[in-house]
């Protein structure tokens, strides 16, 4: 009898498929290092999706920085949130999954109608958020050009006429619904957001991008607030 009981044991645990945490460790992912509400939101509603669907991950509090030396070496999984240009500098320890998290477009926005190109500046000084490679790699070899650490700094510097134009994410300004009535916004390139994961866990990739299909097709929006209580 004791047997038997040891043997039905053996064949459940080992030959009955198992769920994504059973089959697959928990994955690990470096938290936003972003204090604005649509990035917290973004998130939280990945960690739910996942969640959701049977797989692991925790958020792990590591600058940019350090991030990148631990998904290398293997102590963390992926990024939540980059555009699909990232590729370029992520190398080959990186894998880019084919579902995005946002849909979003960097933008230049000025209070003066003329300025729908960054030609149409003519020499006037432009404020770029400090790290974003997008705006970077577009303003590379201008001059004026003002490097702000913080997303409000450069509404502020915009509104108070500092700067003649910023560049920011669609997803960056709707957290300001208030700030650019009048403004002219015009789309340079597009941003829409993805999750990544180390090379290492490629074949993860498939049950991560329908994890968030399926939050998707439930009503959710991943910029939304989330509700539910995440442990």
């Amino acid at each position: 009898m004791r047997f038997a009981i040891i043997l039905i044991f053996f064949l459940c645990y080992f030959l009955i498929p198992t769920t994504s945490i059973q089959a697959g460790q928990c994955l690990k992912y470096p938290d936003l290092n972003q204090s604005t509400a649509v990035f917290q939101n973004i998130k939280r509603n990945f960690v739910q999706a996942l969640k959701e669907a049977g797989i692991c991950i925790e958020i792990v509090n590591a600058p940019f920085k350090r991030a990148t030396r631990d998904i290398k070496s293997g102590k963390l999984d992926g990024l939540i949130l980059r555009a699909r240009a990232y590729q370029k500098f992520a190398g080959d320890y990186l894998h880019m999954i084919e579902e995005p998290l946002t849909n979003g477009s960097g933008l230049l926005i000025s209070f003066d109608p003329k300025v729908t190109s960054l030609q149409s500046l003519a020499g006037k000084s432009i404020a770029i958020n400090e790290g974003a490679r997008w705006q970077m790699k577009l303003v590379r070899g201008r001059k004026n050009i003002l490097n702000v650490p913080k997303f409000d700094s450069q509404v502020r510097m915009l509104k108070h006429g500092r700067v003649a134009a910023i560049l920011m994410s669609s997803t960056i300004v709707s957290n300001f619904p208030n700030e650019f009535k009048g403004a002219t916004m015009t789309k340079l390139v597009d941003l829409s957001g993805y999750p990544w994961i180390r090379t290492g866990l490629k074949h993860r990739s498939a049950e991560i991008a329908q994890a968030i299909r399926a939050y998707r097709a439930r009503g959710h929006a991943f910029t939304d607030p989330l509700h539910a209580k995440i442990n």
